[in-house]
């Protein structure tokens, strides 16, 4: 049966979509509010890291890659995102206008959720009352944490969008046996948005290949090989990496090769965040409703490509950092759990199996209701704090000290900043993560920024981050918030690089400690 015009028509004039996008609007405006509220009217992101693509944004738009005008660097885990932001650095209040993007995103999830949730309606036979499709997509906003990474400012509002997309079309083809055009364009877009969409569209190609588009699916694996491929040779002429150095100072898989695999998946299963037990549990389910031969082929391969993409992504991708490494894998793991649920799918299925999957499905909706509204309580205080500290940064520097840092938390510190910032965890220098890692003692950071002419360094002074330092530096100061810690977890130390540049800083840094907003603490070292 072919209900995919029918569906894509009539999706926008559902009541329930309406009132859910609606929520939408409503629960981002509250957050948006607050953070005001938090900020003295100041808005900030909840990371630090979406101003790296900003910075790096403003310098594509000068026809320059990297964060730095002096050098390049490959410091954003996406192709496309930066991309699209550099427009956007030329209009005044650029922060907010990525804010309005990320909302619009979210905005067209929540209908492409609608439209999935049409089309399992469609197969049913049998529609959701219209208290069950509001409570379905009020879940939906809540599970998927659309909410929580519009403030995110990163490119994963984009990712999750682009992963339901590629769900939706697979639907579309398991029902109607037509693919989409869209789907191909959602499959090849996707890998440039992050890596790690890789999986998502490698088993969706397989799934296709293995339903009479074999030849179409190699063409697209072809365009996507040859978009990776001359993104890595556009790298390797500028003399970096072959990935982007934030992919490489993270990831102890492209870093380190496959060796890592183990201890990867061990940290994705690790008990800091339930996901990744409950991704594993969910892709043994897939394979498991993949089995049964009675069930229509189309069926089985999709369940069973979809559980394919969660142990690609537990091998050599990862999971947490504030609820959004995953968040496309689980947003489309839980669209393909209610299909299951709703659509006859397995076979002479027992009471055990029907109690499991209804567990299960709730288990999941437990799960991601807890951690996601952790994410929307937590957004104002999240983003308080990089008010508090990494804003606090880029103010001393570009109003106090006015010469160049380095420093190890790459954002604020380098956006809208002309002078040179040092990134020595790596990401936005090729040269500082190859000598983080390869470095048997501290001196390779003396080194690096004598080469580099700087004499403050503003760091995580502590076991993860850097639990030692050169011995000549001398740590002159120590920036803290006062509240509650969410994504700003450490104090930053500031280092002078000998006693005299120490003695000249003080000054500086009693006037910068006088003019801190409540919140924001700078104890400064006699």
């Amino acid at each position: 049966m072919d209900n995919s015009r029918s569906s894509l028509s009539s999706v926008v004039s559902l009541p329930e979509l309406k009132w859910a996008l609606g929520m939408l609007l409503l629960l981002s405006l509250v957050e948006l509010l607050l953070i005001l509220f938090f900020n003295g009217g100041y808005f900030t992101y909840t990371l630090d890291d979406p101003y790296i693509h900003l910075a790096l944004a403003e310098n594509i738009l000068q026809g320059h890659y990297g964060v730095n005008a002096a050098e390049y660097s490959a410091p954003s885990s996406s192709i496309l995102w930066p991309l699209l932001l550099a427009p956007l650095t030329a209009l005044p209040y650029t922060d907010l206008w990525l804010l309005l993007l990320n909302t619009v995103f979210a905005g067209a999830t929540v209908m492409v959720a609608g439209r999935i949730l049409q089309m399992i309606e469609l197969e049913a036979g049998e529609p959701f009352s219209s208290r069950a499709r509001l409570v379905l997509l009020g879940l939906f906003i809540v599970c998927s944490n659309v909410i929580g990474l519009v403030f995110t400012g990163m490119e994963h509002s984009l990712q999750v969008l682009v992963a339901l997309v590629i769900f939706a079309g697979l639907l579309e083809h398991v029902q109607s046996d037509k693919v989409p055009g869209y789907l191909w364009a959602a499959i090849i877009l996707a890998p440039l948005i992050r890596f790690e969409c890789l999986s998502l569209s490698g088993t969706a190609l397989l799934y296709l290949a293995l339903n009479k588009a074999l030849l179409k699916s190699m063409i697209s694996g072809a365009i996507i090989a040859a978009l990776l491929l001359a993104f890595s040779a556009f790298l390797l002429s500028l003399g970096l990496g072959y990935l982007p150095d934030s992919i490489l100072a993270k990831s102890s898989v492209a870093s380190s090769g496959l060796g890592k695999l183990a201890m990867n998946v061990e940290r994705n299963l690790s008990l800091v965040t339930p996901k990744g037990i409950t991704l594993l549990v969910l892709s043994c389910f897939f394979f498991h409703c993949a089995w049964f031969k009675s069930v229509a082929r189309k069926k089985r391969l999709l369940a069973f490509c979809i559980g394919l993409a969660i142990v690609g992504h537990l091998l050599v991708g990862r999971i947490g950092w504030y609820f959004r490494y995953e968040i496309y894998l689980w947003t489309v793991s839980l669209a393909l759990l209610l299909y299951i649920w709703r659509v006859p799918f397995l076979p002479r299925v027992s009471k055990f199996e029907q109690r499991f999957t209804q567990g299960l499905i709730g288990f999941c909706i437990i799960i991601a209701t807890l951690e996601h509204l952790v994410a929307y309580v937590s957004t104002p205080v999240a983003a308080s704090n990089i008010y508090h500290q990494q804003a606090q940064m880029q103010r001393f520097i570009l109003d106090y000290y006015r010469q160049p840092v380095a420093v190890n938390d790459l954002g604020l510190a380098t956006y809208q900043n002309d002078l040179y910032v040092l990134d020595l965890w790596g990401l936005g220098s090729s040269e500082a993560r190859i000598l983080r890692k390869g470095s048997d003692s501290v001196e390779w950071m003396n080194k690096l920024v004598e080469e580099k002419n700087i004499q403050l360094v503003m760091i995580y002074h502590d076991e993860i981050w850097f639990p030692d330092v050169p011995a000549s530096w001398h740590k002159v100061a120590e920036l803290s918030i006062t509240g509650f810690a969410v994504t700003a977890r450490f104090p930053v130390s500031f280092f002078a690089v000998n006693s005299n540049v120490a003695d000249n800083l003080i000054p500086q840094l009693k006037d910068f400690a006088e003019s801190l907003p409540e919140g924001s603490r700078l104890t400064i070292n006699p």
